[in-house]
């Protein structure tokens, strides 16, 4: 049988029992070999030259063809692991992979341990300089002076004690912080800042006295470290003090947030472990019993100055925890092509891998997780700070040399010693003398002087006590732990020469204070980043505003309470004082006297002082009438844009102008404040209400006033806002004559004026409409005169005409006499009823 040539493809190799004839497969992981029908045993034949070749998995076809997987066998460690993100890798991963990733983490164990033997020795001596234990010496002689100079002890106790109070307050370590002058700010900052202080001080197990803790060793070793995480076991936040022997970390490391390996080594009891496994965080396997551990020298300088020593009988296991950048096979979470962070967990008696988890966060480009704050006193050259070992280690060891000499040679001068004859004997030699015993004593010779002669040991030397007391001034100096002699301050001495005299005595306190703060901040980061995840709700504040999500939204952040600028009360309070004195003798509204006075309490640390001086951002809406009522207690109040500003201005001016109000706080001492506080209360409406009229007329909300203004939003802006001034002032013009008219209109003098001019106009025109009625009535006298007349005189004419009939005469005659008659009548009736419409016209105006 003639096995032809192989074609190599990405994912297959393609075989053809005939020589040339290639056929490409429709699977690419699989090879197809055909055989020649009619052959010798062909399926026989095959499979003892795949045998022969040792590679190839055959599936014989229907067809009489046989399927061949030329492929390589996946094995157990790159099959792709699956599963949820946070799960236990040690659970799925071939045992394979796990033993190479403990083997790797265990071999730059050692080397990362060797490169800081030097590092642990500075440690081991720092510990046991610090003298809480008596060393027993038997040089110069047994029992010698094994004291140790209190110096380095006194300058790590006297900056622990500054410390803890910073690190660890009262009423809590942090402080929510937000650059922002949005409304509703300042209760959202007191809403978190309780709620992360009431996490700390509640959830957290023993904060404190983790703090005091890693304080104490800070100052003395000048390395400290904290721990952070989430305990899903016991639900809840973790943050631990881990000694620096601990924490071992590669050569070169600078900053803990980016080394790529660390390793956290740590005691557990075996139920501590079994609790672990069955709560679904470890690998469930079965660990040896505990075994006896190597104990550095530090620690057992530490065994020593606490009094303990390790049981004969190990009881617990050494756990090491690897915070590591790895390349772990078969993980389908990981496609880069580089290491990502990963978490290890291994025993180190029996090199089992425990835990092998991701540590990036999820749906990130493998961002590490944060869990180690590195605490340092000065920044060193490395991850490891430099402390008050480094410092002042020598003095301390020169010092307590010498006060060791002084104590010998004061021991030797009280009790000397010396050289006596072999014939010498005294009774019960091996008992001291009590005072006031003679002791028998035998001898030869006749004095008792020659047969005894005391070395000439000096009194302690004055040189040394000197050179002492130099060297402890000189190291005291150095760790700044000499007190500020402000008692030696006059009482009236400048402000600035106080704080000049703190700030040098204190210049590196509080160096050391703001590294500390600055540590203490990224710890306080990492708690943040826990409780946005864990929590999603709040626990200990019960406010109806509360949104848990928005309230803790970038780019919100919490940094510690403390002032990094003040190391001392002393110094608080004489700053503050004197921000409180310049404030008053500055032109008014230069200063907000309330904010400065909040935050003079809260440095002097009164308890309250958010109810004390409440600020403006601190004050709830209220009725008009509870404003009123909170101004006559001398309460706050505040105006805010949603209230109806017409009507809070007339409630306001109706209690201004109550008569009865008026009396009793005229009668009060505090009238003065009283009225000043309520018309500034009004003049506040009066401008939100001149912001609502502006907005009427433009058409749409005014950008806001408490944020800054683009230079070409305010250029265009300005020209529109004029406009509408002006067309609020016209407004205000038209609406104010109306109110004067209307004012006047209402005004009972005013409306006793117009009644009198009323009656004035009345009797003017009654008087001119009785004229005119008398002048027509004479005319239609006169006209009346007239035509009788002209009858008298055309009847006289009459009578003296001659010639005339006698008849027609006299008809004509009485014609005339009935015309005059008529004339009477008529301007009788004219008259009365002229009388009549005067009279009723009089009527009518009344």
């Amino acid at each position: 049988m003639n096995v032809g040539k192989s074609v190599q493809t990405p994912d297959e190799v393609l075989f053809s029992m005939e020589e040339g004839d290639r056929e490409p497969v429709p699977s690419l992981s699989n090879v197809q070999v055909e055989v020649e029908a009619g052959g010798l045993d062909p399926f026989q034949e095959q499979e003892a030259l795949m045998d022969e070749l040792g590679v190839g998995k055959q599936t014989h076809n229907d067809d009489g063809s046989v399927t061949v997987d030329f492929s390589e066998d996946e094995t157990a460690a790159d099959k792709p692991v699956s599963g949820e993100f946070g799960d236990n890798l040690a659970e799925t991963l071939d045992a394979e992979v796990l033993a190479t990733i403990s083997q790797e983490c265990l071999d730059q164990l050692r080397i990362d341990k060797d490169t800081r033997k030097d590092w642990e020795e500075m440690l081991a001596r720092g510990l046991r300089l610090l003298g809480m234990s008596v060393e027993e010496r038997h040089d110069p002689w047994p029992k010698a002076c094994g004291v140790f100079h209190p110096v380095l002890l006194e300058a790590v106790t006297r900056g622990w004690a500054k410390t803890v109070r910073d690190l660890a307050p009262a009423r809590g370590p942090a402080k929510a912080e937000l650059n922002s002058k949005k409304k509703g700010i300042a209760k959202r900052l007191r809403r978190v800042t309780k709620e992360v202080n009431c996490v700390i001080l509640n959830d957290v197990p023993g904060y404190s006295d983790e703090q005091s803790r890693l304080a104490f060793m800070v100052h003395l070793s000048g390395s400290g470290f904290k721990k952070t995480y989430y305990n899903s076991v016991t639900k809840k936040i973790e943050n631990r003090y881990i000694h620096p022997l601990d924490l071992i970390m590669p050569y070169g490391t600078t900053d803990i947030d980016q080394c790529p390996r660390i390793c956290h080594k740590q005691l557990m009891f075996p139920s501590e472990v079994v609790q672990l496994m069955d709560g679904g965080m470890w690998k469930e396997i079965s660990l040896p019993s505990p075994v006896s551990i190597n104990r550095e020298e530090p620690r057992k300088e530490q065994d020593a100055t606490d009094g303990r020593t390790p049981p004969s009988i190990p009881s617990q296991h050494e756990i090491l925890e690897f915070h590591v950048d790895l390349k772990v096979k078969g993980d389908d979470q990981n496609t880069s092509r580089r290491a990502v962070p990963y978490l290890v967990v291994i025993d180190k008696a029996s090199q089992q891998v425990l835990n092998v988890r991701r540590n990036w966060k999820e749906g990130s480009d493998y961002e590490r997780r944060r869990y180690f704050t590195a605490y340092q006193y000065i920044t060193g050259y490395s991850v490891y700070g430099i402390g008050l070992v480094h410092l002042i280690g020598g003095i301390a060891e020169g010092g307590t040399s010498i006060l060791r000499q002084l104590v010998d040679a004061g021991t030797l001068s009280n009790l000397p010693a010396g050289f006596r004859t072999r014939g010498f004997r005294v009774r019960e030699d091996d008992k001291p003398l009590k005072p006031g015993e003679w002791r028998d004593v035998d001898f030869q010779g006749t004095k008792l002087s020659d047969s005894i002669m005391p070395l000439p040991f000096k009194e302690p030397s004055a040189v040394l006590a000197g050179l002492l007391d130099k060297l402890v001034d000189e190291a005291r100096r150095t760790a700044s732990s000499i007190d500020a002699a402000v008692s030696d301050i006059g009482k009236e001495a400048p402000v600035g020469s106080v704080l000049a005299i703190l700030e040098e005595s204190l210049v590196i306190q509080n160096s050391v204070k703001i590294g500390f703060l600055r540590s203490l901040s990224r710890e306080l980061d990492i708690m943040m980043d826990i409780v946005k995840e864990r929590y999603g709700a709040y626990r200990y504040v019960d406010d109806d505003d509360a949104d848990f999500e928005k309230d803790f939204a970038a780019p919100l952040r919490v940094i510690p309470s403390t002032d990094p600028n003040a190391s001392s009360m002393a110094q608080r309070v004489v700053a503050y004082r004197e921000a409180i004195n310049t404030a008053q003798a500055a032109p008014p509204n230069t200063y907000d006297h309330k904010e400065l006075h909040r935050s003079f309490l809260e440095a002097m640390e009164i308890p309250n002082a958010d109810k004390i001086v409440p600020l403006d951002d601190e004050i709830d809406p209220l009725d008009p009438v509870s404003e009123n009522m909170r101004v006559l207690m001398k309460d706050p109040v505040k105006v805010f844009d949603h209230q109806h500003h017409e009507s809070h201005i007339a409630v306001h001016m109706a209690m201004v102008q109550d008569p009865l109000i008026q009396q009793m706080v005229g009668q009060s001492p505090d009238a003065a404040s009283i009225q000043a506080a309520i018309a500034a209360h009004i003049a506040e409406h009066v401008a939100y209400l001149y912001r609502q009229k502006i907005e009427a007329i433009y058409g749409q909300a005014l950008p806001d006033p408490e944020k800054p203004l683009p230079e070409e939003v305010e250029r265009a802006l300005a020209p529109q806002l004029a406009q509408a001034a002006q067309q609020v002032l016209a407004q205000s013009k038209q609406q104010n004559q109306q109110q004067e008219a209307q004012k006047l209109a209402e005004d009972p003098l005013v409306q006793l004026k117009i009644r009198e001019v009323g009656v004035k106009e009345g009797a003017l025109e009654l008087n001119a409409v009785k004229t005119a009625a008398e002048i027509a009535d004479k005319a239609e006298r006169l006209q009346l005169d007239t035509e009788s007349k002209a009858i008298d005189a055309a009847i006289r004419l009459l009578e003296v005409t001659e010639g005339v009939d006698v008849n027609k005469k006299r008809l004509t005659m009485e014609t005339l006499v009935r015309l005059k008659d008529i004339s009477a009548r008529t301007a009788a009736e004219k008259s009365r009823q002229k009388a009549m419409q005067n009279n009723n016209g009089n009527k009518g105006k009344k």
